[in-house]
């Protein structure tokens, strides 16, 4: 997790950003909220295909069912 603060920080400030601009109509909020939604789905997806490399314990069975019920 520590080593996708800098991605999640920087998609929640996009994130705010966006929907202040879409609150305030402009056109690039949507488009702004759409790259963010991207962005995080594309983070959890990342996390839940490399948590098959580790090696299977209680701990990280429990983490991918937690990155597989993102998608549901």
């Amino acid at each position: 997790m520590k080593r996708y603060n800098t991605a999640y920080y920087l998609l929640s400030v996009l994130l705010i950003l966006g929907s202040f601009a879409s609150m305030a109509q402009n056109d690039y909020g949507s488009y702004i909220l759409g790259l963010v939604t991207f962005g995080f789905a594309f983070l959890f997806l990342l996390q839940f295909l490399q948590s098959f490399s580790r090696e299977v314990s209680d701990s990280v069975v429990i983490n991918r069912l937690e990155f597989w019920g993102y998608f549901y």
